[in-house]
């Protein structure tokens, strides 16, 4: 294999598993959701499996089950993909 070949293929691999950054995973959390404050941490160093602390004042009033919601719909087309894992702890802010 050449090494012009050999570069192709690492970009397919790549192409076909795509990964994510926390930063990334933060700005769709915060652009998401209005005022929201995310803490986003890798969990295994393959861009896959998160952890996300979120805050946000529209959490208020609202059930664990429906702010998770939110959080979910912040990230509905990375979560069919990229973003295999997700563990979430949010609350309201004020």
């Amino acid at each position: 294999m050449s090494p012009d070949e050999g570069m192709l293929a690492s970009v397919v691999v790549v192409g076909l598993n795509p990964v994510m950054t926390t930063d990334e995973v933060k700005k769709l959390i915060e652009t998401g959701i209005e005022g929201a404050e995310a803490t986003v941490t890798d969990l295994t160093g393959t861009g896959d499996h998160f952890k996300a602390e979120v805050a946000a004042p529209g959490f208020a009033g609202k059930s664990m089950i429906q702010q998770h919601k939110m959080v979910y719909e912040a990230l509905e087309e990375e979560m069919k993909g990229p973003i295999h894992a997700l563990q979430l702890f949010t609350r309201a802010s004020a």
